[in-house]
């Protein structure tokens, strides 16, 4: 009888958490520069990028509950971000001034991808002490990390930068195995983009900004990483 009673608590208890887990909906908040831009959010912007994918994958799925993509901004850096969370600067939304703490506190997924505008205006204009320049580019990601950290979430994504020609392989390389360090000691998911955008084809001409075919390439990757996380959890 004991055993009986076991395997239907058991049962319940699987059936409740898989209805439960199907149902619910999710806060998704975008922070991030060029790479994140939505082109709802930017009417020069008119590619389909990750977090148009994102956006377009939970609502589909009917598993979007809302979203927040008011801390995007072109040439947005890590220092950006440091300043905003430490002065708790504001931004309107919905008639009421909010802070990016706020919303951290209420995503669960969350996505970042910074770093591109200032390590490629350092290699534009001057490459001495150019690792002394990444280091210090880490330590200011780790310490947004940190920062990010103070809040719960079920999904951080975090994107490494990516490389446009052969000659910056190792500094990107060395950026991003860093990065990925930081990233997965917080128990974030890291998308190493510059293993995925290995082709010219990616790029606008003479840019390291991607292309139409470029931001597809990374939407597919992230909506990958979201099935990915639906499927495991709904086999608990």
């Amino acid at each position: 009888m004991k055993k009986i009673m076991f395997i239907l608590i058991l049962f319940l208890s699987c059936f409740f958490i898989y209805k439960f887990t199907i149902k619910e909906k999710l806060y998704y908040v975008s922070i991030g520069d060029f790479l994140a831009i939505n082109k709802d959010k930017d009417a020069n912007a008119s590619k389909y990028n990750y977090t148009d994918a994102i956006i377009n994958y939970l609502s589909n799925n009917n598993k979007l509950k809302s979203y927040n993509i008011d801390f995007i901004k072109e040439d947005y850096r890590i220092s950006d971000f440091i300043r905003i969370l430490k002065y708790k600067e504001t931004i309107t939304e919905n008639n009421r001034q909010i802070t990016l703490h706020e919303l951290l506190k209420e995503a669960d997924i969350l996505t970042i991808s910074l770093g591109m505008n200032e390590l490629y205006f350092k290699l534009n204009t001057n490459n001495n002490n150019l690792y002394t320049y990444i280091n210090s580019m880490l330590k200011e990601y780790s310490i947004l990390l940190e920062e990010i950290n103070r809040y719960n979430y079920k999904e951080v994504y975090i994107f490494g930068l990516y490389n446009v020609n052969s000659k910056n392989k190792d500094i990107i390389n060395y950026f991003n195995y860093k990065l990925k360090k930081f990233v997965e000691n917080k128990n974030y998911t890291f998308i190493n983009i510059n293993d995925i955008l290995n082709n010219k084809k990616y790029f606008e001409k003479g840019s390291y900004y991607l292309n139409d075919v470029g931001y597809n390439k990374i939407s597919q990757i992230i909506v990958e990483n979201l099935k990915k996380y639906w499927y495991n959890i709904v086999r608990i």
